[in-house]
């Protein structure tokens, strides 16, 4: 497994215990440079059990060896995973995504979705379509949006996924199960929400992990016009709209933090 499948993996699961929106800013050359000491000294190098701790170790360190190198403005792109896909964005979560863009005002930079077609294309180009076991598709998916988003010149990509109850009898996305992004949708969370929704922000090029955010969708925030849908369909598509759009708020906030924090960054150094 790669520094980054290693790293993508560690992020989302530290990051999703905590609050709604988390950034991420810290140097993986100064978090090593903590062990540089440690490097060299393994009694009993020949011990396979021992070589065995200094090879995954040394994917630890190459994992943790990643930059945050982003600067604004920029180019982010938009990547929308829906029943485990990458997807196209609806044209009322586009616009959300536009109004936040305007708030952020014009120092933040730009969103582009990323095409779907384009990550496809890449993909298949280069034979990465792996398969879809459901314990390898967080992987697949997420690699395949970091292709297209890299075709596409962008610097980094805000991947995010929707999660509509209504679907969970028919879907492998059932309440608990595995998630593309968020590993396990939280039970005390899923139990009492009809929607869920959750980003990253990676760099396209490293993976680093700037940031997550998350939103639920309970009942008592369902619009009027969620319950005059008839079709199951239309419903979860409903229901997915509305808790991307909770989504988009956590995520303005968590931008607004990110951008604070590199500036200071780059201001000390």
């Amino acid at each position: 497994m790669s520094n980054v499948k290693q790293l993508i993996k560690i992020s989302v699961l530290v990051f999703l215990t905590g609050c709604s929106q988390h950034i991420q800013t810290t140097s993986g050359r100064a978090y090593l440079e903590k062990y540089d000491a440690m490097n060299d000294y393994s009694p009993d190098r020949q011990n396979s059990a021992i070589q065995d701790s200094q090879d995954i170790n040394q994917l630890i360190r190459q994992a943790a060896a990643v930059e945050p190198v982003l600067t604004f403005p920029a180019r982010i792109g938009i990547a929308r995973i829906d029943s485990g896909f990458l997807s196209t964005i609806p044209t009322d979560e586009l616009e959300a995504w536009g109004k936040i863009r305007q708030n952020l005002g014009k120092d933040f930079g730009e969103f582009i979705p990323v095409n779907p077609m384009i990550a496809n294309m890449v993909a298949k180009s280069f034979d990465y379509e792996g398969e879809y076991k459901q314990h390898q598709q967080m992987i697949d998916v997420v690699n395949k949006v970091r292709l297209g988003a890299a075709r596409q010149h962008l610097d980094a990509v805000l991947i995010y996924e929707v999660y509509s109850r209504e679907e969970s009898d028919s879907n492998l996305l059932s309440i608990g199960n595995l998630t593309i992004i968020g590993a396990y949708v939280l039970p005390s969370k899923s139990v009492t929400s009809e929607g869920y929704a959750n980003a990253m922000l990676i760099d396209v090029i490293q993976g680093y992990p700037y940031g997550t955010a998350e939103a639920y969708l309970d009942k008592s925030e369902m619009t009027t016009t969620i319950g005059q849908w008839k079709k199951m369909d239309q419903l979860s598509d409903q229901i997915k709209t509305e808790v991307a759009n909770k989504l988009v708020v956590e995520v303005e906030d968590m931008f607004r933090d990110l951008q604070l924090e590199l500036l200071r960054k780059r201001t000390r150094s």
